[in-house]
């Protein structure tokens, strides 16, 4: 009586369970009685190799997480002062000497260090430590838009004051 219940493959013979529609032995489709055709998989043999800084980091990250986050919150505080100096330098000379060009170029330059240091604050913050994802609360996302927007808005309300 169990054997009525096994549904076999008219090719190769193999016993199914339950109804089929292609074996998964041989690859034989009972809906239109053909074979179907084997599905290459070519695999890469040379996988790339991650550089040696990458390989360094990700080391440091798996083995010393405690040291690693707080160098990279400091190297991101350093760059923010670095940052807002730069930017604070091109107020100056487009304020006390009306330099133009200039001005922006640097202010410009004082803006991406400062974007690139609060994106360090990020990474800081959460790429290294997963669960600390929980722990990103409303404070700290609310901190980190002040600090990323703070910037820019002192550059449009000095732009726009000394522009017209």
């Amino acid at each position: 009586m169990a054997e009525a219940n096994l549904h076999r493959c008219p090719f190769c013979g193999t016993e199914y369970a339950e109804p089929f529609v292609v074996c998964t032995q041989c690859g034989m489709n009972r809906a239109t009685g053909r074979m179907s055709e084997p599905v290459v998989v070519e695999e890469d043999d040379e996988e790339e190799q991650p550089s040696r800084w990458l390989r360094f980091v990700m080391w440091t990250a798996e083995y010393l997480p405690g040291l690693f986050r707080p160098l990279v919150l400091i190297a991101s505080i350093l760059l923010a002062i670095i940052g807002l100096g730069i930017t604070v330098m091109g107020v100056v000379l487009l304020v006390g000497f009306f330099v133009i060009f200039s001005s922006i170029c640097i202010m410009a330059v004082g803006a991406l260090a400062y974007a690139q240091a609060v994106a360090w604050i990020l990474w800081g913050e959460l790429g290294f430590l997963p669960d600390q994802l929980t722990e990103f609360d409303e404070v700290r996302w609310a901190l980190w838009f002040v600090g990323l927007l703070t910037p820019g808005t002192i550059f449009v309300i000095v732009a726009t004051h000394y522009a017209g």
